[in-house]
């Protein structure tokens, strides 16, 4: 989750990732990030980005309509990067990408499956890089709704042959103990839950692992929202398998 539109934005609640051999000898720093709104924001999230030398980040309420492509900068210090969404009629839940501008050339298909899923793929060092953003139903909303949107997520990971990296607020708690899921890394926060069960299921029938409870790490450095006494981990990230290895960092 991301702070107040009428907050600062500080990048707090970014989750990132650095990978090694992506694509080869190429390090590429991941993010995502539920930012509450885009709008009105784009030269800050731009500034934030290229602060914390993230090179594709996915966002999740972006609440812009329609879908779209364009260039966002930053104001502090020149950042440009390429951005894609998917929004909805209404204005409401939305996901984007936004990518560095020397790797936005690299873009080769672009697909925008729902409001919920966006799929953008990238040549990196002659190998593409499939990378998934999403924004799954809150815990409250129906069955009908997720199982709809669980759907469509294993359709996408499913046309994608290679390398994949799916990441985004998935609104469930995967918490900090495996329960026999060999997705788990056995590290994180709190208890698991029904979607977080969910979560791990996907990526355990997709050949993927979720790279955040890998790493021993302080709990502040595990956390991605709080309120009051409330301290969760819903944004995760998600690599095939064989890719963990190469996975030098997630926090």
């Amino acid at each position: 989750m991301a702070p107040s539109p009428r907050q600062p934005f500080s990048g707090q609640g970014v989750r990132r990732i650095s990978g090694s051999n992506v694509g080869g000898s190429v390090t590429l720093r991941v993010g995502t990030v539920n930012v509450g709104t885009m709008k009105g924001r784009s030269a800050e999230v731009a500034d934030m980005l290229k602060r914390r030398k993230v090179d594709v980040c996915g966002f999740q309420e972006v609440r812009f309509k329609g879908e779209g492509t364009r260039v966002i900068k930053g104001e502090d210090n020149g950042a440009r990067f390429k951005w894609f969404w998917k929004g909805n009629g209404s204005g409401t839940n939305g996901v984007g990408f936004a990518i560095r501008e020397d790797w936005a050339k690299s873009v080769v298909a672009v697909k925008r499956v729902s409001d919920r899923v966006l799929r953008v793929d990238v040549v990196i060092e002659a190998e593409v890089v499939s990378f998934v953003v999403v924004y799954a139903p809150q815990v409250g909303r129906s069955a009908e709704e997720k199982e709809k949107f669980y759907d469509s997520v294993y359709r996408v990971r499913a046309d994608i042959r290679g390398r994949c990296v799916m990441l985004g607020d998935w609104n469930g708690h995967v918490g900090s103990v495996r329960k026999g899921y060999c997705a788990h890394g056995g590290f994180g926060v709190g208890d698991m839950n029904a979607e977080g069960e969910a979560i791990l299921e996907l990526a355990a029938s997709c050949g993927m692992v979720v790279v955040n409870t890998w790493f021993i790490k302080e709990e502040s450095k595990l956390v991605t929202y709080e309120s009051g006494d409330s301290r969760t981990v819903v944004d995760y990230i998600l690599v095939n398998e064989e890719e963990r290895k190469n996975v030098k960092d997630a926090k």
